[in-house]
């Protein structure tokens, strides 16, 4: 998987066809992609919101827009609408009717199809409820990679796009082949565990779209006390690291590579053995070209495999980021490692407490508080937040 940014509020993450595993759509029940993701045990490396869907007034109830087929069943069929038709981990274009595919979505609309814009003033006027500028998934390839399109929008700096521009950023990014996924505040796309756009809404979908990537990862260095070691360890992605972390919580998802520091693993193994509490880890390791791309800081700790952002649960309930914060602190000054420890508050994001940054840099112990993005804080102490 590579996660590339198109512009300031699209990005493009693309899987090259020869490592795709598996791929397919899937009914969701009304959860976001976030939720349907946390809720499988083979987790996909990425998935995304998928069909349109509407709900009826009369039943009560959601249902999808045009056709739908699922694991061979097909769950709608009331239009010639074209779409993307999924057999294995071959897609092609077409209708419901003339494909041989195990699975299959109508576009709305089909935006490219051999290289060419199918995007007409009629698809434009039959679709004119969703045809101005909106947040959009669109799911492409050519011949050698799938890609997804996230278009964020209804944002400030963030415009969407419209249907008739559509055509041109498929094709100016090489999908030769495109339809158009439901968007608006369904638009959200989860690549291992995170969120990678900036939906409008936090929306439940009908369907998703998921990929899997085949199961390797690779460390290629070994931090030892600040001194990287080259090696070349390739293990299932997931191998289990300890009692509770497997290679894949660790790794950079994009290049499925990992500069591995021991240091920091026992920290956050003797977090999770000493205090019980659920690790969900959002950010480990990341190649500098990943970090660049989710706005990291040039050098950032990240890029030596030292560091680690997460959140902290029992059960449902997040622990607040101060009380993990004061339990790392504790842990790390009892072994002697200077560390970094950064506090981001419920202001930093949304529908979240916030979450935690540790690291285990070998320069002085540093300190700081982000309540709300950028702005970092340096503190003398914990004490010093103010909640």
């Amino acid at each position: 998987m590579n996660i590339t940014a198109v512009n300031s509020y699209t990005k493009k993450i693309s899987f090259d066809l020869t490592k795709i595993r598996k791929v397919g759509i899937f009914l969701a029940n009304m959860e976001t992609p976030l939720q349907w993701y946390n809720r499988q045990t083979d987790k996909p490396t990425f998935v995304c919101n998928c069909g349109l869907f509407t709900y009826n007034k009369i039943t009560k109830k959601y249902e999808p827009c045009y056709s739908l087929k699922i694991d061979g069943k097909i769950l709608i069929q009331d239009s010639l609408y074209r779409g993307v038709g999924i057999k294995g981990t071959k897609l092609s274009m077409g209708t419901i009717q003339e494909l041989d595919c195990e699975d299959f979505v109508s576009g709305a609309p089909v935006l490219t199809y051999n290289g060419q814009n199918q995007v007409t003033q009629a698809w434009i006027d039959t679709l004119s409820t969703i045809a101005g500028k909106e947040p959009r998934t669109i799911l492409g390839w050519n011949d050698k990679e799938l890609s997804v399109l996230c278009v964020d929008g209804r944002q400030t700096n963030k415009p969407g796009i419209d249907m008739k521009s559509m055509p041109k950023l498929c094709l100016d990014n090489g999908l030769l082949n495109a339809v158009n996924f439901d968007g608006g505040g369904s638009s959200m796309s989860v690549a291992n565990g995170s969120i990678v756009n900036s939906p409008s809404e936090n929306r439940g979908v009908y369907t998703v779209f998921a990929i899997w990537e085949n199961n390797i990862g690779k460390i290629t260095k070994l931090n030892i006390f600040g001194k990287p070691i080259d090696c070349d360890i390739t293990l299932p992605l997931d191998y289990s690291m300890s009692n509770n972390f497997t290679l894949r919580e660790f790794i950079d998802p994009t290049t499925r590579e990992l500069i591995y520091d021991p240091i920091l693993h026992f920290i956050m193994q003797t977090l999770r053995t000493e205090r019980g509490w659920t690790i969900n880890i959002e950010s480990l390791y990341r190649g500098e070209k990943y970090n660049a791309d989710v706005g990291g800081e040039v050098g950032s700790n990240h890029t030596k495999g030292c560091a680690v952002d997460f959140k902290a649960f029992v059960g449902k309930r997040q622990i607040d980021p101060i009380h993990v914060a004061y339990a790392l602190k504790a842990i790390a000054e009892r072994f002697n490692i200077t560390y970094g420890l950064g506090t981001y508050m419920k202001g930093y994001d949304s529908g979240s407490l916030g979450f935690t940054h540790f690291d285990t840099r070998r320069e002085a112990t540093s300190l700081w508080v982000c309540y709300k993005k950028p702005t970092l804080l340096s503190i003398s102490a914990l004490t010093d937040i103010e909640i």
